[in-house]
């Protein structure tokens, strides 16, 4: 059994963990943590972590970016390692986590989704081969209540993309104006969407002379990021320190 501490567990994918965790015999939700008292939770709820008395084997991390410095913390002192599955981190915050993974285990994914792995392997090869005569654009929508933008795993699209070039000067361009002018050859397009209660759509479109190459990806459901979650947490359980990802499982 996986005792997991699940932070922002009243939020829209804390409850996702939720629901599917009770179909799961081995993951057990023992506390959570939000910002405001909830009522009726069906596990002991805090505001803070110091008022957390269970011993979780696993916290998972489904809230905020302003949490993060207390998530560390917590993961570090009581040795309790840490699925951080929250997007909108800064470089900054990317850079604390790093540091932090030297003294506690860390599993840090821009998306939880495996789909969107995969999609980030096939990018790397299409990156490569297309690099010559195509101009690539990344598009990705979302529901009307996110608040970053462009999303997490719009910027691992694009990380991926400039590591792979050969170019140097590869640079984003957020949207377009009418005083964008003409596309510059060393650009990358980035396109945000939001609207309705779209769970996550990304598209790296690769437009060339006559022809469109797209690698798309659709999430239909925010259980698959719960389900990534969960396997992320059987991956981390008993590790004491280092950085992972899905790559690694």
């Amino acid at each position: 059994m996986i005792n997991v501490l699940l932070v922002g567990s009243n939020g829209a994918m804390g409850k996702t963990m939720q629901e599917l965790v009770e179909d799961t015999p081995d993951i057990s939700i023992i506390a959570g943590i939000n910002a405001v008292p909830v009522d009726n939770a069906p596990f002991p709820t805090y505001q803070t972590f110091g008022a957390v008395n269970e011993h979780p084997d696993v916290l998972v991390d489904f809230s905020h970016r302003s949490l993060l410095m207390d998530i560390l913390s917590y993961s570090i002192s009581e040795k309790v390692p840490a699925v951080l599955a929250t997007t909108g981190y800064t470089d900054d915050d990317e850079a604390l986590v790093r540091q932090a993974a030297e003294k506690t285990a860390i599993f840090r994914s821009m998306n939880m989704s495996y789909g969107v792995f995969i999609m980030n392997e096939l990018l790397k090869k299409a990156a490569v081969l297309l690099e010559a005569g195509y101009d690539a654009e990344i598009i990705e929508a979302h529901h009307n209540k996110k608040q970053d933008s462009p999303s997490g795993t719009a910027k691992m699209l694009l990380n991926t993309l400039k590591a792979e070039a050969s170019k140097t000067d590869l640079k984003p361009v957020y949207g377009r104006s009418p005083q964008s002018g003409r596309r510059k050859p060393n650009e990358i397009g980035m396109h945000s969407l939001r609207g309705g209660t779209i769970v996550g759509e990304h598209s790296v479109v690769f437009a060339g002379c006559d022809e469109i190459i797209k690698i798309e990806h659709t999430a239909l459901s925010k259980k698959i990021f719960a389900s990534g979650a969960i396997k992320a947490a059987r991956f981390l359980k008993g590790k004491s320190t280092g950085l992972y990802s899905m790559s690694n499982i």
